[in-house]
């Protein structure tokens, strides 16, 4: 499976989480390729968040991350930063 690791710095928690868990904001994700997320804030800045998002291929969410429509949000929602890691699972184990 293709995931998505984003780290992402942004202003504000609360006004970044509206954006991203917004109807809208879900679709768009959804009708792109994503599959599923997980969202993690760092402990010692919760200003700092992590996404693992999963993917039907890498293909599409590329296309996703670089759109216009996307990059043009991004400072609008209060991202300062963001880093993107494109990944292939390899191996998954479970316990």
């Amino acid at each position: 499976m293709p995931y998505i690791l984003s780290r992402v710095k942004i202003r504000d928690y609360e006004q970044w989480f509206a954006s991203f868990n917004s109807p809208e904001g879900k679709a768009a994700r959804k009708a792109s390729g994503a599959k599923s997320w997980h969202i993690f804030q760092s402990e010692n800045d919760p200003n700092e968040i992590v996404a693992l998002i999963e993917w039907d291929n890498l293909e599409t969410a590329k296309k996703y991350y670089h759109d216009t429509d996307f990059l043009v949000k991004q400072p609008g929602i209060g991202v300062l930063q963001i880093w993107i890691d494109y990944l292939e699972e390899i191996d998954k184990y479970s316990v």
